[in-house]
């Protein structure tokens, strides 16, 4: 009876190829089948790509240019390759650097814009104007001689209602938190557009006021605000000056409005 082994012979083939395993059956062997179980387990843990493509750059690194044309030309298509791969993982890893730096940079900025969101949270001190505070600024304005009707804004914020040189204005208050902790005050006028108020005419308004901002509504109508700061509070005399300046803000419409108004065109004669 004839006894079949299988054994292996190490072959190394010439250029860019790995060395191999050949398998070849022998006189020792128990089974043919063994051997095909021995080269399927050693074909699923072979090095040999590995041992290739490190053979492969050894000798493209030092074989001269030019000294075979099909191994030269392999050999600048690994290197294509490898330059390519080293540009992805280049990219790769650069762009793992940019998310870094933008996620420090987005939480530098929410750090540094946290102080503008600063609340009133103190109470308000005697004799001061808070808009954490809305009675003071209804009692402060009529102590100054105007009304000061407290009431709410359409999203229940507070607001005090007043009049100055026979125009109505709104106190709305800014910055609240559930209708408490309000941080800053706006002093509204809303007037009737009578005719020749456009952009140019807002920008030459905008370019000579500096305690007052006009605007023109989708509507036409022409709007005045006031922006008025008031965490840590204003003392008396600081709000009687800001009323003043809203006063006579106010009172000078009319006057810009006959400036910039549009002349009525004059009769014509009727024909004789």
């Amino acid at each position: 009876m004839i006894v079949r082994a299988c054994s292996t012979v190490t072959v190394v083939r010439g250029g860019a190829e790995a060395p191999s395993m050949v398998f070849r059956e022998s006189s020792q062997s128990p089974s043919a089948s063994r051997c095909g179980r021995a080269k399927r387990a050693l074909a699923a843990f072979s090095v040999a790509p590995r041992v290739a493509r490190l053979l492969a750059a050894m000798r493209c690194r030092s074989a001269p240019t030019g000294t075979n044309k099909e191994q030269s030309h392999r050999c600048t298509r690994r290197r294509s390759s490898l330059r390519t791969r080293h540009y992805r993982l280049f990219i790769r890893e650069k762009g793992r650097v940019m998310v870094r730096f933008l996620a420090a940079a987005v939480a530098a900025l929410l750090l540094s814009a946290s102080p503008a969101l600063a609340k009133d949270e103190a109470p308000c001190a005697a004799g001061m104007v808070c808009a954490s505070n809305p009675a003071t600024v209804a009692a402060a304005l009529v102590k100054r001689g105007y009304q000061g009707l407290p009431g709410k804004d359409q999203t229940g914020d507070p607001q005090v209602e007043s009049a100055t040189d026979g125009y109505s204005y709104i106190v709305f208050f800014y910055g609240c938190e559930q209708a408490k902790q309000c941080d800053s005050l706006q002093f509204y006028a809303s007037f009737k557009n009578p005719g020749g108020i456009d952009a140019a005419a807002v920008n030459d308004w905008n370019s000579r006021k500096r305690f007052s901002q006009m605007a023109l509504e989708k509507n036409g109508a022409v709007v005045l605000r006031y922006d008025v700061a008031t965490i840590g509070g204003l003392n008396a005399t600081n709000f009687t000056d800001v009323i003043d300046w809203w006063t006579t803000m106010v009172g000078s419409i009319d006057d810009f409005f006959d400036e910039h108004k549009t002349p009525v065109a004059a009769a014509k004669k009727p024909a004789a």
